[in-house]
């Protein structure tokens, strides 16, 4: 199976989400893991991830969260350079997305992932990449 993207919801509920919304991706990405498909993020979702921490100076959730996402991903975070501005800046004008939706998913299709998870339902309109929303997944899925 091609490489999956997590985008930054996922790993959200995953880090801090209610139990059954933390139990289904925890089980999803399991499921991915098990089957050695590589799991990839840019460094978008670190800067996303981090603002409660930050706003909260919790230095040690820092720390944790950047360990286990060197520790969950199959590469390290992916970096956002012209060609992915570019690609966003089609899916923009394309879609109509928010410029930081958009560098997420130039930075999937850059690297060739089949997959882009996230919870945002509004991103199923891109036909570029599979877009899979945590609410609608199941281990059958």
């Amino acid at each position: 199976m091609s490489p999956v993207f997590m985008d930054t919801a996922p790993l959200i509920y995953l880090f801090e989400g209610q139990w059954a919304v933390r139990k289904i991706v925890r089980d999803r990405i399991a499921a991915w893991l098990d089957a050695d498909v590589p799991l990839y993020s840019s460094v978008l979702t670190l800067a996303e991830l981090l603002v409660p921490a930050q706003r909260a100076k919790k230095t040690g959730v820092i720390y944790r969260y950047k360990s286990a996402l060197r520790e969950l991903l199959s590469a390290p975070l992916h970096s956002i350079d012209d060609a992915q501005a570019e690609c966003a800046s089609a899916l923009r004008a394309k879609y109509g997305f928010a410029t930081p939706d958009a560098l997420q998913l130039s930075c999937a299709m850059s690297l060739d992932c089949e997959i882009f998870y996230t919870n945002d339902r509004h991103l199923r309109k891109c036909k570029d990449i599979e877009v899979v929303c945590v609410a609608e997944t199941s281990l059958a899925s």
